[in-house]
Protein backbone atom coordinates (compact mmCIF):
# COMPACT_ATOMS: atom_id res chain seq x y z
CA UNK A 1 0.00 0.00 0.00
CA UNK A 2 1.76 3.34 -1.12
CA UNK A 3 -0.97 5.43 0.27
CA UNK A 4 1.08 8.35 3.08
CA UNK A 5 4.03 8.03 1.15
CA UNK A 6 5.96 11.28 -0.33
CA UNK A 7 6.42 11.98 -4.21
CA UNK A 8 9.87 12.97 -3.48
CA UNK A 9 9.80 14.03 -7.76
CA UNK A 10 7.34 16.88 -6.87
CA UNK A 11 7.65 18.89 -3.69
CA UNK A 12 7.23 22.31 -2.97
CA UNK A 13 9.26 23.69 -0.08
CA UNK A 14 8.59 26.90 1.50
CA UNK A 15 11.12 28.88 3.45
CA UNK A 16 11.30 31.01 6.62
CA UNK A 17 12.79 34.07 4.56
CA UNK A 18 10.23 33.49 1.54
CA UNK A 19 12.36 31.52 -1.05
CA UNK A 20 10.93 28.85 -2.80
CA UNK A 21 11.49 25.31 -3.92
CA UNK A 22 9.99 23.24 -6.41
CA UNK A 23 11.05 19.66 -8.31
CA UNK A 24 12.68 16.54 -6.87
CA UNK A 25 14.46 16.19 -3.38
CA UNK A 26 15.93 12.98 -1.81
CA UNK A 27 14.42 11.21 1.34
CA UNK A 28 16.23 13.62 3.59
CA UNK A 29 14.67 16.54 1.83
CA UNK A 30 18.11 17.44 0.27
CA UNK A 31 17.66 19.35 -3.08
CA UNK A 32 18.29 17.17 -6.50
CA UNK A 33 16.68 19.13 -9.55
CA UNK A 34 14.14 21.94 -9.72
CA UNK A 35 13.65 25.20 -9.81
CA UNK A 36 14.76 27.69 -6.35
CA UNK A 37 13.14 31.37 -6.12
CA UNK A 38 15.73 33.30 -3.82
CA UNK A 39 13.97 35.88 -2.41
CA UNK A 40 16.81 37.77 -0.99
CA UNK A 41 17.79 38.05 -4.48
CA UNK A 42 14.78 37.85 -6.85
CA UNK A 43 16.62 35.62 -8.60
CA UNK A 44 15.19 32.36 -10.27
CA UNK A 45 17.50 29.18 -10.91
CA UNK A 46 16.21 25.94 -12.86
CA UNK A 47 18.57 22.91 -12.97
CA UNK A 48 20.26 20.63 -10.71
CA UNK A 49 21.90 20.93 -7.33
CA UNK A 50 24.95 19.13 -4.87
CA UNK A 51 24.85 17.86 -1.80
CA UNK A 52 24.65 20.95 -0.80
CA UNK A 53 22.17 22.81 -1.92
CA UNK A 54 24.10 24.67 -4.37
CA UNK A 55 23.57 24.96 -8.20
CA UNK A 56 25.69 22.17 -9.43
CA UNK A 57 25.98 20.87 -13.25
CA UNK A 58 23.32 22.47 -15.77
CA UNK A 59 21.28 24.80 -14.82
CA UNK A 60 19.74 28.09 -16.03
CA UNK A 61 19.44 31.53 -13.54
CA UNK A 62 17.37 34.57 -13.82
CA UNK A 63 18.37 37.90 -12.06
CA UNK A 64 16.16 40.62 -11.03
CA UNK A 65 17.40 42.54 -13.85
CA UNK A 66 17.07 40.42 -16.56
CA UNK A 67 20.42 38.89 -16.66
CA UNK A 68 20.17 35.19 -17.60
CA UNK A 69 23.31 32.61 -17.28
CA UNK A 70 22.73 29.14 -18.91
CA UNK A 71 24.94 26.32 -18.81
CA UNK A 72 26.98 24.46 -16.26
CA UNK A 73 27.90 25.88 -12.21
CA UNK A 74 29.80 24.32 -10.43
CA UNK A 75 28.85 24.55 -6.66
CA UNK A 76 27.07 27.67 -7.10
CA UNK A 77 29.25 29.02 -9.23
CA UNK A 78 28.76 29.15 -13.34
CA UNK A 79 31.79 27.24 -14.35
CA UNK A 80 32.39 26.30 -17.64
CA UNK A 81 30.85 26.10 -20.91
CA UNK A 82 27.56 28.41 -20.83
CA UNK A 83 26.34 31.45 -22.17
CA UNK A 84 25.40 34.99 -20.74
CA UNK A 85 22.69 37.13 -21.57
CA UNK A 86 23.16 40.69 -19.87
CA UNK A 87 19.88 42.67 -19.26
CA UNK A 88 21.40 45.27 -22.11
CA UNK A 89 21.08 42.34 -24.41
CA UNK A 90 24.33 41.90 -24.64
CA UNK A 91 25.79 38.09 -25.24
CA UNK A 92 29.25 36.24 -23.78
CA UNK A 93 29.51 32.58 -24.42
CA UNK A 94 32.20 30.33 -24.13
CA UNK A 95 33.89 28.36 -21.32
CA UNK A 96 33.43 30.26 -18.21
CA UNK A 97 36.41 30.86 -15.62
CA UNK A 98 34.68 32.87 -13.23
CA UNK A 99 30.81 34.29 -13.73
CA UNK A 100 31.72 36.85 -15.72
CA UNK A 101 34.89 36.41 -18.00
CA UNK A 102 35.63 33.62 -20.35
CA UNK A 103 38.94 31.69 -21.47
CA UNK A 104 38.88 29.65 -24.44
CA UNK A 105 39.02 29.20 -27.82
CA UNK A 106 35.68 29.24 -29.00
CA UNK A 107 34.82 32.29 -26.97
CA UNK A 108 32.10 34.40 -28.42
CA UNK A 109 31.11 38.45 -27.69
CA UNK A 110 28.34 40.66 -28.79
CA UNK A 111 27.60 43.97 -28.05
CA UNK A 112 24.27 45.89 -28.39
CA UNK A 113 25.76 47.98 -31.22
CA UNK A 114 26.23 44.85 -33.22
CA UNK A 115 29.86 44.39 -32.75
CA UNK A 116 30.81 41.11 -32.01
CA UNK A 117 34.54 38.60 -31.74
CA UNK A 118 34.60 35.28 -32.09
CA UNK A 119 37.82 33.76 -31.45
CA UNK A 120 40.73 32.97 -28.66
CA UNK A 121 39.96 34.44 -25.15
CA UNK A 122 42.13 34.79 -21.79
CA UNK A 123 40.21 35.82 -18.43
CA UNK A 124 37.70 38.28 -20.93
CA UNK A 125 40.47 39.73 -22.71
CA UNK A 126 41.11 39.15 -26.74
CA UNK A 127 44.30 37.14 -27.20
CA UNK A 128 45.63 34.74 -30.19
CA UNK A 129 43.20 34.44 -33.06
CA UNK A 130 39.97 35.89 -33.38
CA UNK A 131 37.56 37.37 -35.83
CA UNK A 132 35.89 41.28 -34.66
CA UNK A 133 33.13 42.40 -36.23
CA UNK A 134 33.17 46.42 -36.30
CA UNK A 135 29.94 48.50 -35.38
CA UNK A 136 30.37 49.77 -39.06
CA UNK A 137 30.26 46.27 -40.59
CA UNK A 138 34.46 46.01 -41.62
CA UNK A 139 35.44 42.87 -40.38
CA UNK A 140 39.22 42.31 -38.79
CA UNK A 141 40.29 38.61 -38.71
CA UNK A 142 43.94 37.80 -37.12
CA UNK A 143 46.02 37.60 -33.89
CA UNK A 144 45.00 39.79 -30.88
CA UNK A 145 47.34 40.57 -28.22
CA UNK A 146 45.32 42.60 -25.05
CA UNK A 147 42.30 43.38 -27.17
CA UNK A 148 44.06 45.05 -29.79
CA UNK A 149 44.80 43.93 -33.46
CA UNK A 150 48.54 43.16 -33.14
CA UNK A 151 50.12 40.71 -35.69
CA UNK A 152 48.91 39.57 -38.61
CA UNK A 153 45.65 40.02 -39.88
CA UNK A 154 43.31 41.11 -42.63
CA UNK A 155 40.37 43.78 -42.24
CA UNK A 156 37.45 43.52 -44.68
CA UNK A 157 34.84 46.48 -45.35
CA UNK A 158 32.68 47.83 -48.24
CA UNK A 159 34.32 45.22 -50.87
CA UNK A 160 38.26 46.30 -49.78
CA UNK A 161 40.94 44.10 -48.24
CA UNK A 162 43.69 44.66 -46.34
CA UNK A 163 46.42 42.12 -45.09
CA UNK A 164 49.36 42.93 -43.21
CA UNK A 165 50.94 43.50 -40.11
CA UNK A 166 48.80 45.45 -36.72
CA UNK A 167 48.98 47.05 -34.08
CA UNK A 168 46.52 48.31 -32.05
CA UNK A 169 44.65 50.85 -34.92
CA UNK A 170 48.04 51.41 -36.36
CA UNK A 171 48.22 49.07 -39.64
CA UNK A 172 51.90 48.47 -41.56
CA UNK A 173 54.21 48.91 -38.81
CA UNK A 174 56.37 45.82 -38.31
CA UNK A 175 58.04 46.89 -34.89
CA UNK A 176 58.61 45.55 -31.73
CA UNK A 177 55.41 44.76 -30.24
CA UNK A 178 54.35 43.25 -33.26
CA UNK A 179 57.14 40.94 -33.72
CA UNK A 180 56.63 39.87 -30.01
CA UNK A 181 53.23 39.54 -30.89
CA UNK A 182 54.38 37.29 -33.46
CA UNK A 183 56.89 35.84 -31.68
CA UNK A 184 54.13 34.56 -29.19
CA UNK A 185 51.84 32.60 -31.74
CA UNK A 186 54.50 30.99 -33.30
CA UNK A 187 55.26 29.44 -29.50
CA UNK A 188 51.76 28.50 -28.68
CA UNK A 189 51.59 26.36 -32.35
CA UNK A 190 54.61 24.82 -32.26
CA UNK A 191 56.57 26.76 -34.66
CA UNK A 192 60.24 28.69 -34.42
CA UNK A 193 59.46 31.48 -32.59
CA UNK A 194 61.84 33.87 -34.37
CA UNK A 195 59.34 36.65 -34.95
CA UNK A 196 59.17 36.86 -38.42
CA UNK A 197 55.98 35.90 -40.07
CA UNK A 198 57.16 34.01 -42.98
CA UNK A 199 54.60 31.10 -44.94
CA UNK A 200 54.60 28.98 -42.17
CA UNK A 201 53.05 31.62 -39.45
CA UNK A 202 50.59 32.79 -42.11
CA UNK A 203 49.90 29.10 -42.78
CA UNK A 204 48.90 28.59 -39.07
CA UNK A 205 46.73 31.99 -38.64
CA UNK A 206 44.79 31.10 -41.77
CA UNK A 207 44.48 27.08 -39.73
CA UNK A 208 43.55 28.68 -36.98
CA UNK A 209 41.30 31.11 -38.92
CA UNK A 210 39.41 28.58 -40.15
CA UNK A 211 38.71 26.57 -36.97
CA UNK A 212 36.88 29.53 -35.61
Amino acid sequence: NDAGKWDYEHVVINYTNGSIFKGHVDTKLNLIKGEYFDKNTESVYSGSFNENGQPDGAGIKKLKDGTVYDGHWIDGSFRGQGKKTCSDGSIIEGNFVSDELISGKDSYIKWTNGASYRGETVNGVFNGVGTYTFEDGSVYTGTFVDNKRTGFGTTVYDGSEYTGYYYGDVTGNYGTKTRAAVRSFQKKYGLTADGVAGQKTFAAVQAAVNQL
